[in-house]
């Protein structure tokens, strides 16, 4: 693939390679890498899974990464009339790759509705996409499609948590699905109530065990109000168990933490697994 060589951060590449390899589709200017000519043409109303590249000129010289779905960021899905990309995505075909450019201002004043482009993209420059259409769907077979990882996700997620159940013992359930074993009871300690302020000690991780969060290290306690909607279902539930003094390692449900939504570092449909020890009650 040839390299695009910016002419000058106005000027559009189709001048630095020549009208026939460049064709223009609203503010963009695109060329087809890979035409898969027998699948069927993009239109408005679908929804595209793409792999994306994108870069932009950094202000103090070279690039900088927008997207890059080959490194931590997997394909997502877009409307094929997004904002600034629809007018090059609504001329291709399911599975074609293709490569443009367009203003950098466009993007994040149609696509992200800011109205500048961040300090460390230089001004007036274009961002360079590469993309490949892995898979277009209308709206019934997003929808299918969509219902189909859900499940995926779900499924995987229970067979994950409840191999991590077998190693526990003594363990305990709600009605809820919430499951709690005590590591260190303190039967004498104060119980917690609804509207008790809490402070804790906890370290969070994912059934397979990479950890997402912790202040087991920090002389300094997470507090919080129990039952005021401050933190994940699982903790307002679970702390309403506990004494003053008490250990606890809390199984949670994804229902009961970030649902089929998932944030950070947690994936949607995670069941999560803290260890919380009470240190205070006020």
């Amino acid at each position: 693939m040839k390299k695009l060589i910016l002419c000058s951060a106005l000027l559009f590449p189709l001048f630095c390679f020549g009208q026939s390899d460049w064709k223009k589709a609203g503010s963009s200017s695109y060329r087809v890498l890979v035409s898969a000519q027998k699948s069927r043409p993009i239109s408005s109303e679908m929804f595209l899974l793409l792999g994306m590249n994108a870069t932009a000129k950094k202000t103090n010289g070279g690039d900088t990464v927008i997207f890059n779905t080959q490194g931590n960021e997997k394909p997502f899905y877009i409307p094929a009339n997004e904002p600034s990309m629809g007018a090059v995505l609504c001329q291709l075909r399911e599975f074609d790759s293709v490569e443009f450019v367009l203003p950098a201002d466009t993007l994040y004043i149609k696509s992200f509705g800011v109205n500048t482009t961040p300090v460390f993209i230089e001004q007036g420059s274009l961002i360079h996409f590469n993309i490949k259409i892995v898979k277009a769907y209308n709206q019934t077979e997003l929808q299918l499609e969509r219902q189909k990882e859900t499940e995926k996700r779900s499924l995987e997620d229970k067979i994950a948590i409840n191999n991590y159940i077998k190693t526990q013992k003594n363990i305990k359930s709600t009605g809820t699905g919430l499951k709690y074993v005590v590591l260190k009871s303190n039967p004498k300690g104060k119980k917690v109530s609804a509207g008790n302020i809490v402070q804790v000690h906890y370290k969070g991780w994912l059934p397979a065990g990479d950890v997402f969060d912790q202040n087991k290290e920090s002389d300094v306690p997470f507090e919080f109000t129990v039952g005021a909607g401050g933190v994940i279902k699982g903790w307002d539930e679970g702390l309403a168990l506990m004494r003053e003094g008490e250990t606890f390692r809390f199984v949670i449900p994804w229902s009961l933490a970030y649902g089929s939504s998932g944030t950070g570092p947690i994936p949607p449909f995670s069941s999560l697994i803290f260890d919380v020890k009470l240190v205070g009650i006020k």
